[in-house]
């Protein structure tokens, strides 16, 4: 059928030829009706057959069609294949937040404040020496043990910003304060001197029969000094409070449709300070010497020091996870503070009523300030999930922990050794004890936050 062509749907016959794009048959035209050689080249598979059948049975039964004749009828044009989706892999610096603040309610706790000296006592005013550590009757009140001052409530704030328009260039600045927590501790004796009342102390009276042994400063007791008794009460107050800031650069290193990666780099201050202080009255009824005093002890921390670290994001449709992990070395000012002043009356009293120096644990010897300045490091590790309440709030929760490798504190700032001769009236004798102090140790607050997130 040289010069003829037919066609059947998409099927194409030429010359002689039948082609269907993927196999070729020979077509000759006999009798009335068409009909198809398979062509040698190249081998037809069985399922070939069977379409090459199909074909030439709607030949066969279209005689109608009878010999073709005309032009060639060109072959249709292939349908071009659907182009595959592109899944956007990276996201677009368009669609990230420029500007972005969190508001937060903090819920933390900080590590106990040990008191390692043990303060206030009471004890058988029978005993060879009331109320001091060992006797028989004595019993600790105050002290030896740790300050916990519970859940503590705060605040933090943070803002931060891209710079370029690749939102891979920025910055963040942070600040939080916890609210100053307090614990108290009270103990008054009754117009006959009991309960009784101590403060146990380490006696470094060179004069005295019991040097270097347990001894006691009576604040309340029935039948001290004789004929007795001595009234008196006793108080100790304890604060602490935390807060810090930092700033940071931060760097874009990778970011997807869901998952970020940023570091960053700056600065970082913390400050600690707390306080303890005992308040007390003592009145020796008997002979008439009233004694109102006070020992203040105060400790200060300043944390300077540069900061390292790295943030890690996931955000889905309707909820988000970010890690934080810090790491800041610096140098931290530690200050030791103590203070101590009594105030003196009543006709008993050798010298002139009035206010001196020292109360009981603070004494000349070492009132005053000491100040030193210790290499530290401060990690921080901040867990975070959240859910969006519109495209640019979102209502978060968390979990802080933050660790201070060097901390001065006022309960380890106590010397319990005491040489009396320091007490107004007396002649000076022996070492002059208490000994300043500036003991360190480690810190730690972790804890709960609720918060805003807003970003546009």
């Amino acid at each position: 059928m040289s010069g003829k062509a037919a066609l059947l749907g998409s099927i194409v016959v030429r010359d002689g030829w039948f082609s269907d794009h993927s196999r070729s048959f020979r077509l000759r035209y006999e009798s009335g009706s068409y009909r198809i050689r398979r062509n040698q080249e190249p081998r037809v598979k069985p399922r070939r057959k069977l379409f090459a059948s199909v074909v030439a049975a709607a030949f066969s039964v279209a005689p109608a069609l009878g010999e073709p004749s005309g032009d060639p009828i060109p072959p249709k044009d292939p349908i071009p294949p659907k182009e595959t989706p592109v899944v956007a892999i990276f996201a677009s610096a368009e669609t990230t937040p420029r500007i972005w603040g969190e508001v937060d309610y903090l819920l933390w706790w900080v590590k106990p404040q040990s008191v390692s000296a043990p303060l206030v006592t009471t004890g058988n005013p029978n005993d060879a020496v009331p109320g001091a550590i060992g006797q028989p009757g004595t019993r600790v009140l105050f002290g030896g043990n740790d300050l916990n001052y519970g859940a503590t409530s705060g605040l933090r704030v943070n803002f931060g910003a891209w710079l370029n328009d690749d939102a891979t260039i920025g910055f963040e600045t942070s600040w939080f304060q916890l609210e100053q927590r307090s614990t108290h501790f009270g103990i008054a004796s009754d117009g006959t001197g009991n309960p009784p009342i101590y403060m146990p102390t380490i006696n470094q009276d060179p004069a005295s029969g019991n040097f270097g042994g347990r001894g006691s400063i009576t604040i309340a007791d029935p039948l001290f000094p004789p004929p007795g008794p001595t009234v008196g009460r006793l108080s100790v107050d304890s604060t602490s409070r935390l807060w810090g800031a930092e700033a940071n650069a931060l760097m874009n290193l990778g970011r997807s449709c869901a998952w970020s990666v940023d570091g960053l780099a700056g600065f970082r201050y913390a400050d600690l300070a707390e306080r303890l202080r005992i308040n007390g009255f003592s009145n020796e009824t008997g002979i008439d010497i009233r004694q109102s005093f006070f020992d203040d002890f105060s400790a200060s921390n300043h944390f300077y020091g540069g900061q390292l670290g790295a943030r890690i994001g996931y955000e889905g449709e309707q909820f988000f996870l970010k890690m934080t992990a810090k790491a800041a070395l610096g140098s931290t000012h530690q200050v030791v503070g103590v203070q101590g002043q009594s105030l003196y009356s009543g006709t008993g009293f050798s010298l002139p009523a009035g206010l001196y120096p020292g109360g009981i644990y603070a004494q000349p010897s070492n009132i005053g300030s000491r100040e030193a300045d210790r290499f530290s490091f401060i990690p921080q590790v901040q867990l975070q999930a959240g859910v969006k309440i519109t495209s640019q709030l979102k209502a978060t929760i968390g979990y802080d922990f933050l660790y201070w490798s060097s901390v001065v504190r006022p309960g380890q700032q106590i010397d319990p050794n005491l040489n009396p001769n320091q007490f107004p009236g007396l002649p000076f004798l022996g070492a002059r004890l208490p000994a300043p102090q500036l003991n360190r140790t480690d810190f730690y607050a972790q804890g709960l936050k609720l918060g805003l997130f807003f970003e546009f």
